[in-house]
């Protein structure tokens, strides 16, 4: 949902962009920017690491060394990112589908020596970016604006919705999945793996199992990351300027921070009573990768000027047609298992991955 929302606000809605006249649209623009802009992804880099963690050891259980085939699942992974880049610009799974493939060599490493590489990879990071952009100083911003400004998305017109689609698909595939990876390269490959390395670190600890016994982890995890952002958002806002070298790496650097407020604030919750309202949302976890692309195709709809329009609405009314839209996913989610087994991306996904047609529809009871 937060993946949801962050799109909403900006990828979607970059022409116009509407002036916020109301106090309550500065401050969901303000939110929004503050605390899920650049971390709520990191909670799904990070999710992607225990994913990996979870199939590998079920199939060695099994006695199946499973990591030769999860290459080819990465592979077929990009592929769906390649495709989905036709209707959404600014994709992620291309990016998992090739950092990924590095994680099968670290499977089997030690859990401390885990932890310290990927402590290590988000450390050098922010400078990482630093340098690139210092050696190459036109590479992100100018591809950036470059793909901003000749995204169809962005560009108001009154052709019809059959000509805009059309003419959007066409120049993706000419330019964006080159200009994605043009952005990879710029846009920190080592938070991305960094982070998909504290997932499989939390998956070798059972980080996600025995609740009851981890609650006093979750709170400790909870107040001294929830600390430690405040302290440098604060010294980010009151003594650094926002362009600066050192504002850049706190920012950065606090990101981290609040994915990780995030998900122990999530198991602090799931260890209450409140678990049986969260559980509602599982079979929108089981249809993930469906999901995520449905977003996409939802933002293509709702919010470009030659579909329905809506990106010409104020922040608040933007976002609240996205958590309905999300609200609606989940019980659709909740209906289509009822009778598949899988959803359809999921279902292509895994029969793919062992090249076998996978039984879709659920037997009858």
């Amino acid at each position: 949902m937060g993946i949801l929302m962050v799109h909403t606000q900006q990828l979607w809605c970059f022409h116009p962009p509407v002036p916020e006249s109301s106090l309550t649209g500065t401050i969901a623009n303000y939110f929004i920017y503050t605390f899920m802009t650049g971390k709520v992804y990191k909670v799904f880099n990070m999710l992607f690491g225990v994913s990996f963690f979870i199939i590998l050891s079920r199939a060695e259980a099994k006695g199946i060394d499973f990591r030769a085939r999860f290459v080819w699942r990465l592979l077929l992974l990009a592929f769906i990112g390649y495709m989905h880049e036709f209707v959404y610009t600014w994709e992620a799974l291309l990016e998992y589908g090739l950092f990924g493939i590095p994680l099968v060599f670290f499977y089997k490493l030690d859990k401390k020596k885990v932890l310290v590489l990927a402590i290590s990879c988000l450390l050098i990071s922010p400078f990482y970016g630093i340098a690139y952009q210092h050696f190459f100083p036109s590479s992100q911003s100018g591809e950036i604006v470059q793909m901003m400004d000749n995204d169809p998305l962005n560009i108001e017109n009154n052709q019809s919705a059959w000509n805009f689609l059309c003419a959007h698909i066409s120049d993706n595939a000419k330019h964006s999945t080159v200009d994605r990876l043009n952005l990879m390269k710029t846009d920190g490959p080592f938070t991305t793996f960094g982070l998909f390395l504290i997932g499989l670190f939390l998956a070798k600890i059972r980080f996600f199992e025995n609740l009851e016994l981890k609650k006093s982890l979750y709170k400790k995890i909870f107040y001294i990351s929830t600390g430690v952002f405040g302290l440098l958002y604060g010294i980010r806002i009151l003594f650094l300027t926002p362009d600066s070298l050192l504002s850049e790496i706190f920012k950065s650097y606090s990101s981290e921070f609040v994915a990780s407020v995030l998900v122990s604030g999530f198991m602090l919750l799931y260890s209450t009573r409140i678990r049986s309202f969260l559980d509602y949302l599982i079979p929108y976890g089981k249809m993930g990768l469906t999901n995520y692309i449905a977003q996409s195709v939802f933002g293509l709809i709702f919010f470009t000027q030659a579909m329905l329009g809506f990106n010409d609405q104020g922040i608040i009314v933007r976002e609240l047609i996205a958590v309905l839209f999300f609200v609606s996913q989940i019980f659709l989610c909740s209906c289509w298992l009822r009778y598949f087994a899988y959803g359809p991306f999921e279902w292509f996904w895994r029969s793919a991955t062992y090249l076998k047609w996978v039984p879709f529809r659920k037997k009858s009871q």
